[in-house]
């Protein structure tokens, strides 16, 4: 199973978790939303069984490093001014990793 972490859960996300979220079993992915809220990534992911959230601050340089590393691909939704240090962690630990500035 392919682990997808989704960094932000803010309104520009809703239609790309969702959509990882439909088609989550089709390709074997585990969605992980992580956000500030906790509160706002359960809403996002709605119960589904193949979701998960996690209270997640991308300053928390333990937390990131730790995430990034348990996951396969990562999916940076936040301000670009916060995609740097996500990059640089992605690089770092060899895992595949976008943000909506690149595609």
């Amino acid at each position: 199973m392919k682990r997808i972490l989704v960094i932000g859960a803010g309104r520009s996300c809703t239609s790309l978790i969702r959509y990882f979220l439909d088609h989550s079993d089709e390709m074997d992915w585990k969605i992980t939303v992580a956000d500030i809220s906790k509160e706002l990534c359960n809403r996002k992911i709605n119960g589904h069984p193949n979701g998960e959230s996690l209270q997640f601050d991308v300053k928390d340089d333990e937390l990131r490093q730790k995430t990034i590393q348990e996951h396969d691909h990562v999916v940076s939704m936040l301000p670009a001014h916060m995609h740097v240090q996500v990059a640089k962690d992605c690089i770092r630990f060899k895992k595949s990793y976008k943000d909506p500035s690149g595609w």
